[in-house]
């Protein structure tokens, strides 16, 4: 049973882990795109309308950045329908490096340091999980066959007392058999 507890942490952690890298990841594709359309069109001549006032939250800029992520997006899978000159293969290059440079940066770096020996690593690693996990199962399956052993202990006091009080097993029987019926 503890193993399948074990596995089944072990399995729940790979798992909120791999979304969160996939997220993570994305996002950083997303981001290196919108700089590659960024740089392609300042390349071309086309530049940002910069004589207006700078304000922290700019409606028009929110949409801006959101149409310009979701045009690196489409360039991505080499669909143009905004501009008809970007260069799709190298905005999907720069997204591929974003993608991976952050797995590689958030995902990979933080569980290499795992394989490392323990006097090298503090406690915030996968492996000292592992073991935090195993470890707690452990005493939560010991401390739950205390409590069954505590409780089949109080039941066979209940039999003890009866007989001490004169009661027969017959009799307790009998009562027993009342009470289920």
């Amino acid at each position: 049973m503890t193993k399948g507890l074990y596995t089944k942490s072990l399995g729940n952690y790979l798992k909120n882990k791999s979304k969160l890298l996939l997220a993570e990841g994305i996002s950083e594709g997303i981001e290196e795109g919108q700089q590659q359309i960024l740089q392609d069109r300042y390349a071309r001549g086309l530049y940002d309308e910069y004589g207006k006032d700078v304000n922290i939250l700019d409606i028009d800029e929110v949409f801006g950045n959101v149409g310009l992520a979701g045009e690196s997006v489409l360039a991505y899978f080499g669909l143009r329908p905004f501009d008809k000159n970007l260069n799709t293969d190298e905005i999907r290059k720069a997204m591929n490096i974003g993608f991976a440079s952050s797995i590689i940066q958030s995902g990979v770096q933080h569980s290499l340091k795992n394989a490392l020996p323990s006097k090298f690593r503090n406690g915030d690693n996968f492996r000292d999980f592992a073991q935090q996990v195993k470890s707690d199962r452990t005493v939560t399956s010991l401390i739950g066959k205390h409590f069954e052993d505590l409780d089949d202990q109080s039941h066979l006091e209940l039999f003890y007392n009866a007989f001490r009080n004169g009661i027969t097993d017959k009799q307790l029987i009998t009562s027993m058999n009342r009470l289920k019926g």
